[in-house]
């Protein structure tokens, strides 16, 4: 396996710029630190460093021709280039997003990532290490890949799909109940999905291996209902159906999370999701316990 890393502006810094955030090791020493990772994973990688847009966006696309996967570290560009996500997702190969830094805990304009929006898996505030999970991650992502082949799709709800959506359903919303505190409220699918309006707008199912293990629903301009199945989870199945979200809604895009799901909540925001406002209401329209949710709004470019 060969993986082509790609680091953007400042990165060339290292040791001198902001050692406080980003440590005092030099760009020198992140490359020595990525030879002897890729050594002991026993894969190849060739690594290019650049302050230049469009020189990235000409690397991800020469990459389709000679290499497995891609590991990125777009810098100031995460936040602001179109030009680069777009470029991600035409090659078509798998892609890991480091960051040095959490970005999450730092300004508001670091947590919106467009690169992420095509990439696989994100890695950030792990320093060097976030790049030797990133490799990793590709390799057994890519192992998987070639013993399954093409088994994860996304696709329109069918009636087939209904006691599938029930059982994913009915699982991950008592865990996120549980979670949030609010459990006794819980309410299956079946009791609660014409109330609901599940089927307002469009649904859509991720299968694996032909059986669905998630499903979103959404409005133009709102998300519905977005849940996989508990044992599914941690394995980016949020993060496809979420992507295939943005591609058939407009902008802007909001979504409704309760105030306790704080795992939710990060995975919005790391996607580039911004709190909207607070409110407080009933957890079902023919239930009158209150509780708190948040709304989030995505407003990145369609």
């Amino acid at each position: 396996m060969k993986f082509l890393v790609l680091n953007g502006p400042n990165l060339n810094l290292l040791g001198v710029r902001e050692p406080g955030v980003y440590g005092s090791q030099t760009y020198e020493d992140l490359l020595a630190f990525l030879m002897n990772s890729a050594k002991n994973l026993s894969v190849d990688v060739e690594c290019r460093q650049t302050n230049h847009e469009g020189v990235l966006v000409d690397w991800i696309q020469e990459a389709r021709q000679s290499y497995d996967g891609i590991i990125i570290n777009p810098a100031a560009y995460t936040h602001t280039s179109i030009a680069i996500l777009d470029a991600l997702l035409a090659v078509k190969l798998p892609a890991v997003e480091v960051h040095l830094s959490d970005t999450q805990k730092r300004e508001a304009f670091r947590k919106q990532s467009y690169a992420g929006l095509a990439c696989q898996k994100t890695f950030q505030g792990f320093g060097f290490e976030g790049y030797r999970l990133a490799m990793e991650w590709l390799k057994h992502h890519l192992e998987q890949k070639n013993q399954t082949g093409n088994a994860i799709e996304i696709r329109p709800y069918k009636d087939i799909d209904w006691e599938h959506l029930q059982r994913i359903h009915d699982a991950a919303r008592q865990q996120e109940l549980a979670r949030c505190g609010y459990l006794e409220g819980y309410t299956n699918l079946l009791a609660t999905f014409e109330e609901e309006n599940l089927f307002e707008g469009q649904v859509a199912v991720l299968l694996l291996h032909e059986v669905p293990r998630g499903f979103v629903a959404f409005t133009n301009h709102e998300i519905t209902w977005f849940y996989v199945e508990p044992g599914y989870q941690r394995r980016g199945f949020g993060k496809k159906l979420l992507y295939y979200t943005l591609q058939h809604t407009k902008r802007p895009l909001s979504v409704w999370v309760l105030h306790g799901n704080l795992p939710a909540i990060s995975f919005y925001e790391s996607m580039g999701f911004a709190f909207m406002e607070e409110k407080k209401g009933p957890l079902h329209r023919s239930q009158s316990q209150p509780i708190y949710a948040i709304g989030l709004r995505y407003g990145l470019m369609g």
